[in-house]
């Protein structure tokens, strides 16, 4: 009966021990798909801003482009501070 229960401990240890490994491999996993989203964040807030710049500098109000970076960022902080429809209901 030991012999069947030492077994079953061992299998769980060697369990437990594979399991930690994958999760330590997933975390880098999960944080590079995070950078990477975050990334596209600053593509598309870089691209509002240099649209910004070529519209306003068609009527003539010359601001440069990391103004209109800042002046996004603060107008889009708002909205990301309320959360999605779902945390309002």
């Amino acid at each position: 009966m030991s012999f069947i229960f030492n077994y079953w401990v061992q299998e769980l240890f060697i369990s437990d021990v594979i399991r930690k490994k994958m999760k330590n491999m997933i975390i880098p996993v999960k944080l590079i798909k995070t950078y990477v989203n975050s990334q596209t964040g600053v593509v598309f807030l870089l691209l509002a801003a240099q649209n910004l710049q070529s519209l306003f500098d068609a009527i003539h109000a010359h601001l440069p482009v990391c103004v209109w970076i800042v002046i996004v960022a603060a107008v889009l902080l708002g909205p990301c501070w309320l959360g999605t429809p779902k945390d309002s209901w």
